[in-house]
C-alpha cells in the first residue's frame, strides 16, 4: 500500500488514503482519519478507516449536477455530500459543492471546500479563484481573497 496525504504530527487530526500499489489507481482504496483526544491524564488515538465507493460516488455527484443545473441547489449539496461520503477524494463533488454553496450565500463552506480543493491539486486555478471570491464574499478578510486571487495566476 503507499499513502496519499499528510500526517503532521503538530495536528490532533489526519486524513488520507491508501491506495493498493499493485493495482490500478481506482481499484482498491480506503481512507484513514486519525485523531487525538485529551483526556486528562491520558490521550486517546482513534483510528477509523472506511472503503471509498467510486461509483457509489459518481452517481450522487451526476445527480447532483442535474439539480445545481435546475437551480436546486440544497438538493444539490446534500447529492455533493453523499458523494463525498462514498468516495472522500471526489475532487468533482467538493468542487461543485463548494459551488452550490456559493450560490446560497454560504460563503464560508464554499472557501472551506475550495480551500481543500486547492490543497488536494495546488495548480488549480479555478478553485483558487473562486475560493478568493468566497473570501471577498465575507468568509475571510479581503487579504485572504487578495492571496487566492493571486494564486489563481
Amino acid at each position: 500500500f503507499c499513502f496519499e496525504g499528510s500526517l503532521d504530527r503538530a495536528s490532533p487530526d489526519a486524513r488520507g488514503c491508501l491506495r493498493n500499489s499493485n493495482r490500478s489507481p481506482s481499484s482498491l482504496r480506503f481512507f484513514f482519519e486519525l485523531s487525538e483526544e485529551d483526556q486528562g491524564e491520558g490521550r486517546r488515538i482513534t483510528l477509523s478507516l472506511f472503503f471509498a465507493d467510486p461509483e457509489a460516488a459518481a452517481k450522487h455527484a451526476a445527480a447532483g449536477y442535474s439539480a445545481r443545473k435546475r437551480g436546486q441547489f440544497e438538493l444539490a449539496i446534500r447529492h455533493y455530500s453523499l458523494a463525498l461520503e462514498a468516495d472522500p477524494a471526489c475532487f468533482r463533488a467538493r468542487f461543485d459543492r463548494a459551488f452550490a454553496a456559493d450560490k446560497l450565500g454560504r460563503h464560508a463552506d464554499a472557501a472551506r471546500d475550495y480551500g481543500e480543493c486547492v490543497a488536494e491539486r495546488p495548480d488549480c486555478a479555478l478553485a483558487h479563484y473562486n475560493r478568493g471570491i468566497a473570501l471577498d464574499r465575507g468568509a475571510g478578510t479581503g487579504l485572504e481573497a487578495v492571496e487566492a486571487f493571486t494564486r489563481a495566476l
